[in-house]
């Protein structure tokens, strides 16, 4: 044996000993969730699904398709006087409101055909900042191969696509699918189908919604961009907001939150105070120093758009709430 051929085979012998590097799994990309089994009846309506072994529920990612019917006087009036039926859930309100629509039925029906017949589902988040959502809902795509097609789509996409729910960037804009997003509601309303139809038995607001939504969208990415070295900026409702705002406990901080609707504006109280959102149970009090200061904030016509806050952040041990003080109204401002 020639000593080219011995080097070559103790080479080897020595190459089969190693560990099997290129055997190793892959490492996981952060924002697949998994793959899960569509639970019995996983379909509730055009925007929620249900999925086994997943502790959370789901909401589906800049998606907001009309609501069911849950009230059999609802569908009954609705069936019988659709126009007066929708005028009477919209009246008296200033902001876009929510309702169960035919066009809802419609989402429903079509989320059930394109789930029918498939066991698995894939969920991917959007961001790694943001996988929660304030009731503690995981924030998925839903990625499937619906059994009339042979490649795998996004159901997101693909609801408005067909028209059965805008574009909704009320809560931020698509990080990974914004151009798939804008170009499916693109088609969907150049063909007319669903909410974009002449006179849909749904919605018919569309364009303050839209106007709405897309401002808010604005904001955040505003408020991210100026402050993107500042580390006294804090956007609530992030998966780490509540380790951020321990981490500057006792410090002047910049916030960017919405007033809660409801339960979010308390003007007769010692000092006067708003409710900004964060999470269930952990919103942030922004407290005035005095009713003159929070007069001049005027908060209540900053409804449904996102502020931004100045103060001292600090916690309060007997209503365990974090909070800030605003000491002067251009502390408290629309983002």
């Amino acid at each position: 044996m020639t000593r080219f051929r011995m080097a070559a085979l103790m080479a080897l012998a020595l190459w089969l000993t190693l560990p099997a590097v290129a055997q190793e799994a892959p490492v996981k990309n952060p924002l697949v969730l998994g793959e899960f089994a569509l639970a019995k009846d996983a379909v509730i309506d055009g925007d929620t699904i249900r999925v086994d072994g997943l502790k959370a529920s789901l909401r589906l990612l800049c998606l907001d398709a009309e609501e069911t019917f849950k009230s059999a006087n609802d569908r009954k009036a609705a069936t019988e006087d659709f126009e007066a039926y929708r005028e009477a859930k919209e009246a008296g309100s200033d902001l876009p409101v929510k309702y169960a629509t035919f066009v809802g039925e419609d989402g429903k029906h079509f989320a059930e055909k394109f789930f029918d017949g498939v066991k698995t589902v894939r969920l991917e988040y959007d961001t790694l900042n943001r996988k929660i959502d304030y009731f503690n809902r995981n924030l998925c795509y839903v990625f499937a191969t619906p059994k009339d097609s042979k490649d795998e789509k996004n159901y997101n996409v693909e609801l408005v696509r067909a028209g059965l729910s805008p574009y909704s960037m009320k809560y931020g804009h698509s990080t990974r699918f914004r151009d798939k997003f804008e170009a499916a509601e693109k088609e969907a309303r150049e063909a007319k189908r669903g909410i974009w139809a002449e006179k849909p038995r749904g919605y018919r607001d569309y364009d303050k919604r839209l106007k709405w939504w897309k401002e808010r969208g604005e904001q955040i990415e505003r408020f991210e961009k100026a402050n993107k070295e500042n580390k006294q900026a804090l956007v609530l409702g992030d998966d780490d907001t509540e380790e951020k705002l321990k981490a500057a406990k006792g410090t002047e901080v910049l916030l960017l939150g919405g007033v809660l609707e409801r339960d979010g504006y308390f003007p007769d109280e010692t000092p006067p105070r708003v409710m900004l959102g964060n999470r269930e149970k952990r919103d942030v009090a922004v407290r005035f120093a005095d009713k003159k200061v929070y007069e001049a904030a005027k908060p209540e016509k900053l409804k449904g758009v996102y502020v931004s806050a100045k103060g001292k952040l600090d916690y309060d041990e007997k209503y365990k709430c974090w909070f800030i003080v605003v000491t002067e109204a251009a502390a408290f401002v629309k983002a």
